[in-house]
């Protein structure tokens, strides 16, 4: 092996590691170096070891890091070098000639970049050497794939373009495309791509376009379309019309495909079934659904002729199908992780394991002897269809973070090109260009496209914080004072600690335009986002809100309006106060300088909080954007949106550096574990999971699943051990950020659900705000199943099932309390109230007096400290202070 230091790097290594033994007391250690090195004392003096003992964290690890990779590379090469020499002359002259068994090999001919975000689609031009890309920048990119260049733009679509193909009548190629925005595009490749015909009639996003090829009932001007609206449609492209509409799913379809010779068509969606179409009768028929896979399916692709023989054999078929068959076979992959392979019958014949995570695209060879697969785990896998199904080939990390699209390039027709059947040619999810290859030449080009990392953001392995200034270390030491001096709150368990107070704002005549509210952190402040697209902020204290901008002659009220957005604003949130040192050298508390906001536009913006001006707009997210929360050690901020994506933000950086993608619907709940490195996110409808990410990887640590409801909101822990999730049942999921596993399940609240949690600062209780109209307190240490004692060692065992409330129309006073382990608690027919901006003891809340109608029973658990009613008002917000002090605001609801 050869020398890995040069001799001057051997001595400054050896210098540095003597430097560094020194420097840490280690004489021994380092006067036995200096003896096998050969080295006197006098080799180091004082100066040296100065100069040298900080050299050796700061340069001599990454040395030591790039010639580990070396001996990496090494290895690998050793093993590259030992397969070539098993190979024979034949074995290589074999694999490089016969294009029915050629795979695409590990380093790609080209890597294309010009995207500005994650490319969903491509597909190849059926004569000419040039392929079609789609991103989430809502773009279609056309690349010469011969040389690797970029050929042109092309723009068009106002949301993220989620598939495209080539294809088109007799004589002609178009390229058609399908979006977010609902529409099917078509677009001329022979008059500079321009746009001829735009396609509207789907419900919502299109997920999948295909041409129908040539056949005896048309001319090649039919192509397909799949929607989320749980739908297909054929369309006639020369005349923009929807001939037919094909119902059958009961979810979203995902993808499509069409047969080679245009008479059948194979579907797939979230139903978790496949559903082969029938398009040569009057009206298109279902010929067989496949059942089978445990989760949607993201992809299918019809089987070529050539890979009959070999699927044939799976079947158990003495002979193949004939060639003239279209549809004997076919492959789906699912999010189950698996890739199915079918009968025209429906039966299931192989399932293929291998993949770790979704399986997102497939395509046949066209030899008809593999089939290959990508998946969100990164890498392209080939499956030996001769072998039963067996993996042959890996080619892992393809892409930096996901791979979301394959396609393999349409075969040559030896007599005459012919561009009727280009379209579905692609070799791809359609299967067309496996007819024979007799009358074709296979092209030895495969695409794959996905997600790299962001070229803006730090590298995977770090996500560096900005140099700590003067005000970030005076901002350190307040919540050092506010720590000594704040009320120390227990549980029930804790058995000392005073009791909560509450401190309630109630806004007056909103008429329920409100949607959501904020307090800054140094309670200066409180800020509302409304449906009218703007922002309100108060001054808690009533001084006037000034503006660097404005003449001290002006006059200044105490509230401020932010207009900026175009639609409704749903999250907002306050960055950290800060504190200046004075002339005295004391601390100077200084209000929070900055507000980010989130909308249904689509946009984050960041608002300055000393001209009450926008400073930046951030726009990634397909969709509307619900929540926005800087980090806990301010700079980096998350955003969760309709689009199934969390994104996390620097402050500095117009785009996202990191896009967690993992939940299956829109998310709904946001939060950042106090350590900064991690944030947990909650989506609602079908999924109802909630997700751990990591910041510096963007990969998923955890997922948690429970509850049965909406997920409205997320709260870490202060000490990071765990979370707390609040539904729109009412109920408080618990859970062990260590273990992933719900530890306890709490109720007291009524229906409508739980926007806002609250932890204090010792971890030991919690506060919730209800759309019931009620603040509740929870002891986090006390099982929700009354197994330990309440209030003490001593005090009785209760069971949860003996406590219970009754909600009624409307919340009034009480006229009297039941105490249950200790505790005051509300009676079944009434609860205790208190005023708007009062507090109660009490477990529950419920309608006032005996007029009050009987409504539906609550269960309350044991963990339950005390509840707060108000009056006709659904709490949106409650906050435990650094002084452990709470607050809650709501909007009033006279209708209540």
């Amino acid at each position: 092996m050869a020398q890995r230091l040069t001799n001057r790097q051997a001595e400054e290594l050896h210098k540095s590691l003597i430097a560094y033994l020194t420097a840490n007391d280690l004489e021994d250690t380092a006067a036995a170096l200096r003896a096998e090195l050969q080295m006197g004392r006098d080799a180091l003096d004082p100066e040296a070891v100065r100069k040298y003992e900080s050299l050796l964290p700061k340069k001599w690890t990454g040395v030591v890091r790039l010639q580990r990779k070396v001996l990496e590379l090494e290895a690998k090469e050793a093993a590259l070098r030992a397969q070539l020499q098993n190979l024979t002359p034949a074995s290589v002259s074999r694999q490089t000639d016969d294009p029915t068994s050629w795979l695409p090999g590990a380093v790609p001919r080209h890597t294309l970049e010009s995207h500005r975000s994650s490319i969903n689609c491509l597909a190849f031009h059926p004569i000419f050497s040039s392929v079609a890309t789609g991103s989430d920048d809502c773009t279609i990119k056309i690349w010469d794939w011969d040389v690797g260049e970029l050929e042109r733009t092309i723009k068009g679509h106002t949301r993220p373009v989620l598939d495209v193909d080539y294809g088109g009548p007799r004589g002609a190629v178009l390229l058609a495309s399908c979006s977010s925005d609902l529409t099917v595009k078509l677009w001329d490749p022979a008059n500079d791509y321009q746009n001829i015909r735009t396609l509207s009639g789907h419900d919502h996003s299109v997920s999948a376009v295909r041409f129908i090829p040539s056949a005896a009932s048309s001319s090649g001007n039919l192509l397909v379309s799949a929607s989320r609206d749980k739908t297909l449609r054929v369309w006639d492209a020369s005349t923009g019309f929807c001939l037919m509409t094909l119902q059958g799913h009961t979810e979203w379809v995902r993808d499509v495909t069409a047969s080679y010779d245009g008479r059948y068509l194979l579907s797939a969606g979230d139903d978790m079934t496949a559903r082969l179409w029938d398009m040569t009768g009057q009206r298109p028929e279902v010929r067989l659904t496949a059942l089978g896979h445990e989760h949607f399916v993201e992809c299918c692709a019809l089987a070529p002729p050539a890979a009959y023989p070999h699927l044939a054999r799976l079947a158990g078929l003495k002979k193949p199908p004939p060639a003239a068959s279209s549809a004997e076979f076919m492959a789906t992959g699912s999010r189950d992780k698996t890739i199915r392979l079918w009968d025209a019958r429906g039966n299931c014949l192989q399932t293929l394991r291998g993949h770790d995570n979704w399986v997102t695209a497939l395509a046949f060879h066209p030899g008809g002897k593999f089939l290959l697969s990508v998946s969100d785990d990164k890498s392209l896998r080939c499956w030996d269809l001769s072998q039963e199904g067996k993996c042959v080939k890996v080619l892992g990390d393809s892409h930096g973070r996901f791979i979301s699209c394959l396609r393999w390039a349409p075969g040559i027709k030896k007599d005459a090109p012919s561009a009727s059947n280009g379209g579905s040619a692609d070799g791809g999810s359609s299967g067309a260009n496996g007819g024979t290859p007799n009358d074709t030449q296979i092209r030895r080009v495969v695409a794959t496209g996905g997600l790299e990392e962001s070229a803006e953001g730090p590298s995977r392995a770090d996500l560096p914080l900005p140099p700590a200034r003067a005000r970030d270390v005076m901002n350190e030491v307040e919540k050092i004072k506010q720590h000594r001096d704040r009320f120390r709150i227990e549980g029930r368990t804790g058995g000392v600690g005073a009791a909560v107070s509450i401190c309630m704002y109630t806004f007056h005549n909103t008429l329920g335009s409100y949607t959501c509210l904020e307090f800054s952190k140094d309670l200066k402040l409180v800020a509302a986002g409304t449906m009218d697209s703007y922002i309100r902020i108060w001054s808690m204290d009533g001084k006037p809100l000034k503006s660097a901008l404005e003449n001290n002659n002006q006059s200044v009220t105490n509230n401020r309006t932010l207009i900026g957005h175009s639609g409704t604003v749903y999250g907002l949130s306050f960055s950290d106060a800060v504190s200046w040192p004075n002339s005295e050298g004391n601390s100077r508390p200084q209000a929070p300088q900055l507000l980010l906001s989130s909308s249904f536009d689509g946009t984050i913006r960041l608002w300055s909080l000393d001209t009450w001006s926008c400073l930046c707009v951030y726009k990634s997210h397909d969709g509307p954007v619900w929540d926005v929360q800087w980090g806990p050690h301010g700079h980096y901020f998350a955003s969760i949106g309709w689009d199934k994506t969390a994104r996390i933000w620097s402050q500095d950086h117009a785009s996202p550096l990191r896009i967690c993608v993992g939940h299956d619907t829109s998310l709904s709940a946001l939060a950042w574990h106090p350590n900064g490195t991690y944030i947990i996110t909650a989506s609602d409808e079908t999924d109802k999971s909630i997700r751990m990410w990591s910041v510096i990887t963007g990969d998923c640590v955890r997922v948690m699943t429970g509850h049965h409801h909406f997920i409205n909101t997320i709260e870490c822990a202060p000490n990071g051990k765990i979370i707390a999730s609040g539904d729109q049942d009412g109920n408080i999921f618990w859970w062990d950020l260590e273990k992933g596993v719900c530890i306890k399940k709490s109720k007291g609240h009524g229906k409508g659900g739980i926007p806002s949690l609250s932890f204090s600062v010792e971890s030991t209780v919690l506060v919730s705000g209800g759309l019931d109209g009620t603040v509740r307190v929870w002891d986090v240490e006390l099982p929700a199943d009354g197994s330990k004692p309440v209030g003490g060692a001593s005090g009785p065992t209760v069971q949860a099932e003996n406590v219970h409330v009754h909600i009624g129309d409307s919340i009034g006073p009480a006229d009297r309390t039941i105490t249950v382990g200790g505790q005051p608690q509300a009676p079944p027919a009434s609860a205790a109230a208190s005023s708007s901006g009062g507090a109660g003891n009490a477990s529950g809340a419920s309608g006032a007096g005996g007029s009050k109608k009987k409504g539906k029973e609550v269960h309350i658990t044991p963990d339950q400290i005390s509840a707060f009613p108000t009056k006709k008002t659904p709490v949106k917000q409650v906050q435990f202070t650094r002084m452990n002090l709470v607050i809650a605001a709501g909007v009033y609801d006279p209708e209540r």
